[in-house]
């Protein structure tokens, strides 16, 4: 990343992330209200697969803020705002690969 403090590189990184998880829980509130839980929240693994849930589908108006806030994040000090976009780059990659060992070990 950029060490320019007015670079939009961390911003993008934020907005990305929003939008991967987002974009999983949109199908994934689909399939919830559709179907139904995923067999992995009845079972030990339950707090896991439902955080995993709660934090896709919570990504959805996230992303929505993120954009809608694009401006006051760019003008944030670079600290702060290169520990908000780390800390959600982060979520999501730790998200993603904890719910794709719950959905393996559940098949």
């Amino acid at each position: 990343m950029s060490t320019d403090p007015t670079s939009p590189h961390h911003w993008r990184l934020l907005f990305g992330s929003l939008c991967l998880s987002a974009g999983h829980g949109v199908f994934l509130l689909i399939a919830v209200l559709q179907v139904g839980l995923p067999p992995g929240v009845q079972s030990q693994r339950g707090l896991a697969t439902t955080g995993a849930i709660l934090w896709f589908i919570g990504a959805i108006p996230l992303a929505l803020v993120a954009l809608l806030a694009r401006e006051k994040i760019e003008a944030m000090a670079p600290g702060p705002r290169r520990l908000l976009t780390l800390l959600t780059a982060g979520t999501t990659l730790g998200v993603f690969a904890l719910y794709a060992v719950i959905m393996q070990i559940a098949n």
